[in-house]
């Protein structure tokens, strides 16, 4: 966190292993600035971290989302490692395969006094099967599924399910 009147580091914070790269490869990092309104008087910023596969055949995508509270004595991670996108699949490179693809929204619940609120994830997954038709042609056939997921703040951060988060 820098102060906007001089420039001057106010708080920083590193996160050991955070990033790094290979086959799966860092696409891009982002602040996420949407208003995480945790409690009254205490909000959140987002780090969008995109990751993305270089195969053609298997393809994959992936962003996670970090949520970072500013408190006094520094910043603190709230919330990590949620996939908030997430695509990937496997086919010939002509026409048959399976590919899914899942998003996922956050909102905030409204806060209470001295308590946070609770996080909704809304999830949306549509997976595509593709095949090769009597006339040759290529046909696909999609299916989508719709969930959602609340998460709780423990006193230290929101705890996030294994099945939303990045396997690692």
């Amino acid at each position: 966190m820098v102060d906007s009147t001089n420039l001057r580091v106010k708080q920083r914070l590193r996160l050991q292993g955070l990033m790094s790269d290979d086959a799966i490869h860092v696409e891009s990092v982002a602040f996420d600035i949407a208003r995480y309104q945790l409690a009254p008087r205490k909000t959140a910023f987002g780090l969008r971290v995109t990751l993305e596969g270089s195969s053609r055949a298997n393809p994959f995508g992936e962003t996670t989302l970090w949520l970072f509270s500013v408190d006094p004595d520094g910043l603190k991670p709230v919330l990590d490692n949620i996939v908030v996108s997430e695509n990937h699949g496997e086919w010939d490179t002509a026409c048959a395969g399976e590919f899914n693809e899942t998003t996922r929204t956050l909102s905030m619940g409204s806060p209470a006094k001295g308590v946070f609120a609770d996080i909704v994830v809304a999830e949306k997954t549509t997976t595509s099967v593709a095949t090769v038709g009597k006339d040759g042609d290529c046909q696909s056939e999609d299916k989508t599924t719709i969930g959602k997921h609340r998460l709780r703040y423990d006193g230290a951060k929101y705890i996030v399910p294994k099945d939303l988060k990045r396997d690692e």
